[in-house]
């Protein structure tokens, strides 16, 4: 480009800087092209007229394609388009390798000596080339790249800057099986929410209720057998007593009845309220029943008159009652929203009276190796689980499982809890305590899940569903660590095979 600019300041007339009127043409094209056919390019004044200061002019010349540029553009300095790198790294997030301008003759001191490999005739070259290398000051033993700056110091201690001593240290999560290890059949399993119908106890045997009867299977045998031959009333609860000698059945007429399992002999028949009994608790020999009057009743099944105390702070029908694992207090959940805590020395008023859920309050579950951690979940309205201090009346958490919530359960291993859901999803899900994240989510049933039990080990959790199937999951197995409460149970990981309840 250069040469064509001198040859036309050699054969140009004018004595101004500004750019000539006429176009070049390259030299084949001369030979192959007349030079009457080749269009003239467009004067100088036209091109003042639509670019600044008149410095640029393109030939229309079709074989050309040249530029020709002013005086003033060629002499302006050039502009660096490259980035100005701040060598301060003490706000970086990395230290990377740089390769120093000095060490560039020591790089192609290297790619030679890798290229022409030394035989043993030629050590004189060798020796030359190494001489000739320190005279230059080129350190033939160092590395192409290297760190030239120390790594910036974490002064936030954000874990992200910490990869860059070592990796983090997760926690792995464990392996939580998607499908369940064993499905009974229960068929004409009632659906209704309110309703508790599933049970198991510390001996390993698992009560079913379907419709009038109720069915005991034998985890540890596989065998299943009815426990009144000869039923009358519709059952809506069941509940083992802590020994696992004795079942609790309360039925539609407000009867609860006490049941010896191992003879399979009714003990005796305890009457109160006039309606339907939906749940029942132990706590060692009293048995507490929740009505559909909204009345919880006490009943001691040791003496004649039984009926001790009634606690009365529901509007609507209770669905929800669990006794503290010390005894100290029992937790209640009603139809109305309503979510109580009752402490048995004091019958006429709850200690703690909350309406935070804005549905029907069925799950409920004390924490066994945190005893004033209460866990309660709403039903289809409210979609929610909240995590009380019973002892301070406060609120510590809430998680959002966005499907109603029929159960829940402690885990005897880790410090999660496991939810059992109705619609929409009919899945079951575990959290973390207390981050409350999300562990696992499985769907579980076709239709929802109405009832759930754990395992006297505390590894498997039952769940029972409108689909009349009763599953069994391996929620939390144990991982050979030291287990967060102690029991004297056997194990019920191996079920035995059997498949329908009836």
């Amino acid at each position: 480009m250069l040469n064509l600019l001198q040859a036309k300041k050699k054969t140009s007339t004018s004595s101004t800087p500004s750019i000539s009127s006429t176009s070049f043409r390259s030299k084949e094209s001369s030979t192959r092209t007349n030079a009457s056919s080749l269009k003239r390019a467009p004067s100088a004044s036209l091109l003042n007229t639509h670019r600044p200061n008149g410095t640029l002019k393109r030939t229309l010349s079709a074989s050309s394609q040249l530029n020709t540029y002013g005086k003033e553009w060629l002499e302006s300095t050039l502009t660096s388009k490259t980035r100005k790198i701040d060598n301060d790294h003490q706000n970086s997030d990395r230290c990377m390798a740089t390769l120093s301008s000095g060490d560039i003759a020591s790089t192609q001191f290297h790619i030679e000596r890798k290229d022409n490999p030394i035989s043993f005739g030629t050590s004189s070259i060798l020796s030359h080339n190494e001489s000739i290398a320190a005279a230059c000051g080129i350190v033939s033993t160092s590395s192409i790249l290297q760190y030239q700056n120390v790594p910036p110091k974490n002064k936030n201690n954000n874990p992200v800057f910490e990869t860059a001593r070592g990796y983090l240290k997760v926690k792995p999560r464990r392996n939580i099986p998607e499908a369940p290890v064993k499905i009974l059949d229960s068929p004409y399993m009632v659906d209704d929410y309110y309703l508790n119908l599933l049970g198991w106890s510390c001996h390993n045997v698992v009560a079913v209720a379907l419709e009038r009867s109720v069915y005991l299977w034998n985890a540890e045998t596989g065998t299943a057998n009815v426990l009144d031959e000869d039923p009358k009333h519709m059952v809506t609860s069941v509940s083992w007593s802590a020994d696992g000698t004795l079942l609790a059945v309360g039925d539609e007429t407000g009867e609860t009845q006490i049941w010896d399992v191992y003879r399979s002999e009714l003990l005796r028949s305890m009457g109160g309220p006039t309606c339907r009994v939906g749940v029942l608790a132990w706590n060692k020999c009293t048995v507490s029943s929740g009505a559909y009057n909204g009345v919880i009743y006490n009943h001691d099944v040791r003496i004649e008159k039984h009926n001790i105390s009634e606690f009365k702070g529901h509007d609507e029908e209770v669905c929800g009652l669990e006794w503290r694992s010390d005894g100290e207090y029992i937790a209640s959940g009603g139809n109305d929203n309503i979510l109580n805590v009752w402490d048995p020395r004091q019958h006429r008023n709850s200690i703690m009276s909350r309406q935070e859920h804005k549905s029907a309050v069925k799950a409920i579950a004390w924490c066994p190796w945190n005893l004033p951690l209460l866990a309660t979940g709403g039903g289809r309205d409210d979609k929610k689980i909240h995590f009380w201090d019973a002892t301070k009346n406060t609120k510590l958490n809430t998680i959002n499982a966005g499907s109603q919530i029929t159960s829940l359960r402690w885990s005897h291993h880790y410090k999660e809890i496991v939810s059992t859901h109705g619609l929409p999803n009919n899945n079951l899900t575990i959290w973390e305590y207390p981050t409350c994240n999300k562990i696992a989510d499985i769907h579980a049933h076709e239709s929802r899940i109405l009832h759930s039990a754990l395992s006297p080990d505390g590894e498997l959790l039952a769940t029972s569903s409108a689909d009349e199937n009763l599953k069994f999951w391996n929620v939390f197995k144990h991982n050979g660590s030291e287990p967060l409460i102690t029991r004297t149970t056997k194990p019920s990981s191996q079920l035995r095979r059997t498949n329908s309840l009836r």
